[in-house]
C-alpha cells in the first residue's frame, strides 16, 4: 500500500510507481502535492477512483 503520508510530500515534483503491483486504492492525499507534474502508475491494480485536488 502506498501511505497516506505521502500527501506531507509537499515539494514532490515527479513520482514514478510503474510495475509495482500495488493494489487496492490510492490515497486522496495524493491530491496535496500542488506542484506534482508527473505521476506514473501503469501496471498496477489500483482499484479506480477519483483524486481530490
Amino acid at each position: 500500500d502506498i501511505p497516506s503520508s505521502i500527501g506531507n510530500l509537499q515539494f514532490l515534483m515527479k513520482l514514478f510507481l510503474d510495475n509495482n503491483l500495488f493494489k487496492g486504492s490510492f490515497p486522496q492525499e495524493i491530491g496535496s502535492l500542488s506542484i506534482l507534474e508527473v505521476l506514473a502508475m501503469s501496471d498496477n491494480i489500483f482499484l479506480q477512483s477519483k483524486i481530490r485536488s
